[in-house]
């Protein structure tokens, strides 16, 4: 077995790889990314008594503050806020998850194309 078969070996298994792995990860993601919906910076306010509270729409909400969120000082702070639910408030940014998979799914699917185009070129020249 010579160094060219090896090298065709992995640009092989890294095409399948890339391709099998990278494709659905962006499906999966950009589903991900449908269901969680738009985001937008709102100023919200974090109370004494456990809240953080913001206004919306002509709307005024409330909940309380999460376990993650213990951190933050009673005074005001830059959200987010849903844009189709208005309730739906974070002190952090959400859809850290969404982009992750996208980045891991589009540089998967990019190993998979370049190893693709590999393949082709290697089919042509021989």
């Amino acid at each position: 077995m010579g160094t060219g078969e090896v090298i065709e070996g992995v640009v092989e298994v890294l095409g399948w790889v890339g391709l099998g792995l990278g494709l659905p990860l962006l499906v999966i993601a950009w589903l991900w990314h449908l269901s969680v919906g738009h985001w937008q910076r709102q100023e919200m306010t974090v109370t004494d008594a456990g809240f953080v509270r913001w206004y919306r729409e002509g709307e005024f909400y409330e909940r309380r503050l999460r376990d993650g969120e213990a951190s933050f000082d009673v005074g005001w702070h830059e959200g987010w806020v849903s844009v189709h639910h208005p309730d739906k408030g974070h002190l952090h940014q959400p859809g850290q998850g969404v982009r992750a998979a996208f980045l891991v799914g589009g540089l998967l699917s990019a190993v998979g194309v370049l190893a693709l185009v590999i393949q082709v070129v290697q089919v042509v020249t021989s």
